[in-house]
């Protein structure tokens, strides 16, 4: 069998949104031009002519590699949690509990929630993921996950259910009653009911008008 005879077109240019700078300055000399800083290409560590050829070589490898050029909304940071970290003994538990004696970790969870303590950020993710098989972990888990775990349950559909679940840092406003999502209405009616749990009348949250495709339980509030 012949091989198959070379392109005499030669090889096709990357096509990335640096290739053609990388390409005029080439054609001009680094001694006339310096290299350019490329938004999606990193520094490279050398000068002049060696730098250069370091990002043309980086932008043709990735280009073989199957890049494509694409924008991306920068993602809001989660919320700061003044709350302190569990001890060194305790994430060490928490790492036992996980690997081998899952049937303690309820306990577990609802001793960190009382002292008022958050689980390590390394933590959350196994921790959501047990909480999405199993609903009972679930206020448990939301106590100790805290704003680090309702920011990745965004980014995560099969961890939505924890946006549901009241927070020990929630505070009732009349903005999330009356304007928010039903998981934050609801964790606000609970925050609510924590500083104060029979409120008198005059105090009670006014029920919401419904929202189209809302259920009744999720629009209204009755004391």
């Amino acid at each position: 069998m012949n091989p198959t005879p070379p392109d005499p077109s030669g090889p096709t240019s990357p096509e990335t949104p640096s290739w053609d700078r990388l390409v005029s300055t080439a054609l001009v000399g680094t001694a006339r031009r310096p290299v350019p800083d490329l938004p999606d290409l990193p520094r490279s560590a050398r000068d002049g002519a060696a730098g250069l050829l370091d990002l043309v070589a980086l932008d043709a490898v990735r280009a073989r590699a199957g890049y494509t050029a694409h924008t991306a909304e920068p993602v809001t940071p989660d919320a700061p949690d003044a709350r302190p970290e569990i001890g060194p003994a305790a994430n060490h538990r928490l790492d036992v509990l996980l690997a081998s004696r899952s049937e303690l970790l309820p306990e577990w969870l609802e001793h960190a929630a009382r002292g008022g303590r958050r689980v390590s950020h390394v933590h959350i993710p196994d921790l959501l993921e047990r909480a999405s098989r199993d609903s009972s972990l679930r206020p448990l888990v939301a106590s100790v996950v805290g704003a680090r775990g309702t920011w990745l349950a965004t980014h995560n559909g099969a961890w939505s259910f924890i946006a549901r679940e009241p927070l020990p840092t929630d505070v009732h406003t009349d903005a999330a009653w009356h304007e928010g999502t039903p998981a934050e209405r609801r964790r606000s009616l609970f925050a609510l009911r924590a500083t104060d749990p029979r409120p008198p009348v005059t105090s009670s949250p006014r029920p919401c008008p419904r929202r189209a495709g809302e259920r009744n339980g999720a629009a209204s509030w009755r004391p």
